[in-house]
This record gives C-alpha cells, structure tokens and sequence, in this order.
C-alpha cells in the first residue's frame, strides 16, 4: 500500500513545472511534466503513485479532474476531515469547493508540516505553499492510502478534532508549538518534544483548569483557541 509520503514525493519532483487553469493531463504517462491544473495535479499524483483514482470522472475517453469531484468524492467515501487535521497529514488533500464558474476551487497536497505541495497558478506553478489563513472547506484522507508514521496520525473520520495523549498518538510540530506556548504560560517544564505524551497532556490540563475549560487533557478546538488567545495576549504584555 502506498503512503501519504509516497504521494507527496510523486507532487515534489514536478516542483517548478507551469500550471495552466483547466488543462488536461495525461494519465497514461508516469513521466508527464506539465503544464498542470490544480485538481489534474492531485488526481494524477495519487494515480501515479498508488493506481487509486479520486476526484476524477471520465469524459468521453479520457480522465479528467475538478475540485467539485474532489468534494463529492470525499463526502461520498466519508474521507473528509478538518482543514486543521489534514495540515499535519503528509499526503492529506485541501479542498476549497468551487462556488460558481466565475469562483473556482482549489486543490493542494498537505506536506504534513502545515504547508503544501500544489499547482498554484501561472504566476507560480508548481510550488510549496501555506496552509494557515487560506480559505479550505475540508481536508481529505483518500482512501487506500496509508497515512500512519506521518507527523499527525490522523483521527477516525467523523471525529471532532483533538490530541490525546493515547489515543491517537499524535507526533510532529504541532505539539511542538503546543509546548512552546504552554512554556511561555509557565505551565510546562519538560524537554522540548513533538509527541503528545501524559505530560503534555497534563500540562494542557492545567491550561484547561485554569481557564474553566473541561479538564480532560485533550487539545481540541475549544482549548486550542484558548491557547492561541492566552499566548497572544501573553506576548502583547511583553511588548
């Protein structure tokens, strides 16, 4: 089975290649270097890469991709999960979902450190990208793709977003940066670390009492924006 890694590796070695809004993309060639569309780039990656087809339908005699069977797709098979989720996926999909003709979607591959590997437009080709602060409806974990070992193992579809010091696992620079702040609250004392063990969790526990959260230890979305808000708020008085 293929991985999220071996899918993003696929979208890397055609950094720099041009991208042309709409065009089609030859599926049958493994060596096909562009020009790319946002959505033709993704399908043909994980096509390439693992003969999985998502996002894509038949036209005629040929394949092709659009953002709109991205979303259908996801929704269809249950694989959608958070924008925030897939951030820490390597291999994970972002889909902003096209409104109209004249207001496109977009598609990007999740390098797993909340950047991306995507066909961005003309200006910019085939390029990395961030994550944060762009508009994405939802991420995507297409299936037959194994996602486990990535920075974030990522939560059973359907599940309300949160890191358990268990159950997932979760490893990568997003705990990191958890623990930076909860350091700078003086609420955790350890060594610098991505995993989110006990004492990480312990410490986001404290973080939670203090600021009359539920005190589980899980990093959700409700204490995430509590921490965002304090660390802010933190470095503000500082200045």
């Amino acid at each position: 089975m293929s991985s999220g890694k071996d899918i993003l590796k696929a979208a890397e070695r055609h950094l720099g290649e041009a991208y042309v809004l709409g065009t089609p993309v030859n599926y049958d060639d493994p060596d096909y270097a562009g020009p790319w569309d946002c959505a033709e780039f993704a399908s043909w990656c994980f096509w390439t890469a693992a003969q999985i087809r998502f996002g894509m339908r038949k036209e005629g005699s040929k394949w092709g991709a659009y953002s709109g069977h991205w979303a259908t797709d996801a929704e269809k098979n249950k694989v959608a999960i958070r924008p925030s989720e897939a951030a820490w996926v390597a291999g994970a999909v972002l889909v902003r979902i096209p409104v109209s003709k004249v207001i496109s979607g977009h598609v990007a591959l999740s390098d797993g450190d909340n950047g991306t590997v995507e066909a961005m437009g003309a200006k910019y080709g085939v390029t990395r990208g961030k994550i944060a602060r762009r508009a994405w409806d939802l991420g995507v974990l297409v299936p037959g793709i194994d996602y486990s070992g990535t920075s974030f193992s990522a939560l059973p579809t359907g599940a309300a977003f949160a890191l358990r010091a268990t159950n997932p696992t979760a490893r990568g620079p997003l705990v990191s940066r958890i623990v930076k702040k909860l350091k700078k609250l003086g609420l955790y004392d350890g060594d610098d670390t991505e995993l989110y063990d006990v004492n990480v969790a312990a410490s986001v526990a404290r973080f939670q009492a203090d600021q009359g959260l539920v005190v589980d230890g899980e990093y959700g979305s409700k204490t995430e924006s509590m921490l965002l808000r304090a660390s802010d708020r933190r470095a503000r008085g500082r200045r």
